[in-house]
């Protein structure tokens, strides 16, 4: 046995300090109270999105809901965001953005004081249009929500939600946004995705979960024809 005295273990609890500065990126990416920032890993390993209360208690209340189901009937003003597109509305124009059938894939939607903003991410990459899409709100605070994913057995929805958080922390050093939804990866499903579907109250900036039917547009299929072709932007 080795005992140790106060000055060695006051040289432990350095060392150990400074292998936590190696590893944890301390971020100003807000939690959904605003009191705590999100911590996200240097060394390019995966974010454990269950080590945050906030974020899991959020993400059983949003799986609890039924997902509503909107087709060409439905009396709301829609706009539906298909794979690989973005999108920008304001209450004035629109009642609410929606977007759905995503596997790996993740839907990130942005409210602020005066945009929505949705888009359907299918690859980490698009960050140019991302943070393009960030300034549009103007450096106002901005409300964060993504679903999507599951933890398959290619990481494929893992590698989209740490590139997402990490572009995310980098954009919230110049302006202020607040992560409060991350229904993603295994959150949304061990198996299979719990949650296929958002839509973004223009008005409320509440979410919910949401089924569309096929034919809900303008011009889907038009739309849809640049997923068949090589992309490096969102549409």
């Amino acid at each position: 046995m080795v005992v140790l005295n106060s000055e060695s273990s006051a040289s432990i609890d350095r060392e150990n300090a400074k292998k936590e500065r190696k590893i944890v990126r301390r971020t100003r990416l807000r939690l959904p109270s605003g009191k705590d920032c999100m911590d996200l890993p240097k060394d390019g390993g995966n974010a454990n999105l269950w080590d945050y209360p906030e974020l899991v208690e959020r993400r059983s209340a949003l799986l609890s809901q039924a997902p509503v189901y909107y087709d060409t009937d439905s009396k709301e003003r829609l706009l539906y965001v298909a794979q690989g597109e973005i999108a920008h509305a304001d209450p004035s124009t629109c009642d609410a953005l929606v977007s759905d059938r995503a596997t790996t894939c993740q839907i990130v939607a942005l409210k602020s004081a005066n945009l929505c903003t949705m888009m359907h991410i299918d690859a980490p990459k698009y960050e140019s249009c991302i943070r393009k899409a960030i300034r549009l709100h103007k450096g106002e605070e901005v409300d964060v929500h993504i679903l999507g994913g599951f933890q398959d057995q290619d990481a494929l929805s893992q590698s989209i939600t740490d590139f997402l958080l990490k572009l995310l922390a980098d954009l919230a050093e110049t302006q202020h946004l607040t992560l409060q939804t991350a229904c993603v990866s295994s959150l949304n499903g061990r198996n299979s995705p719990l949650g296929r579907g958002l839509a973004l109250d223009c008005r409320t900036g509440r979410v919910h979960l949401a089924s569309c039917c096929r034919f809900l547009g303008p011009a889907l299929s038009l739309r849809s024809s640049h997923v068949w072709t090589p992309r490096t932007k969102l549409y």
